[in-house]
């Protein structure tokens, strides 16, 4: 299995620094975030079934997941490498689920305009 690369649209107007310092965690194992590289990184786990006929087992495979705003792009640049679990995992569910767990993780689907026009600061 490679080195997967890939990106996850963020909002307008996305502060990554204050987002990720938002998220109570980040200094918490297994949870870095480099403050110069700006780079956050964590395990992320993906859980998958075989697609074996007769075979109706929930598999897993973890990867070490790295990620820095681009913004260019609007987006997160992400880059996912195994580090454990099965290696038959079927790609298009490796991606969806890291962008899943990206977006709740960092609440990317949340609305925070109302907030941002109650507290400008919060920006």
């Amino acid at each position: 299995m490679n080195k997967l690369k890939f990106y996850v649209p963020t909002p307008k107007d996305f502060a990554w620094e204050i987002t990720v310092r938002s998220f109570g965690f980040f200094l918490v194992p297994p949870n870095n975030y480099d403050r110069e590289s700006r780079i956050f990184s964590r395990p992320l786990r993906v859980c998958w079934k075989s697609e074996k006929k007769g075979e109706d087992k929930e598999h897993y495979t973890v990867f070490d997941t790295s990620m820095i705003h681009d913004a260019e792009k609007n987006a997160l640049a992400v880059t996912a490498d195994h580090i454990g679990g099965s290696k038959d995992c079927p790609q298009q569910h490796i991606e969806s689920q890291i962008t899943r767990q990206i977006v709740r993780m960092f609440r990317l689907d949340a609305d925070v305009a109302p907030f941002h026009k109650l507290f400008p600061d919060a920006r």
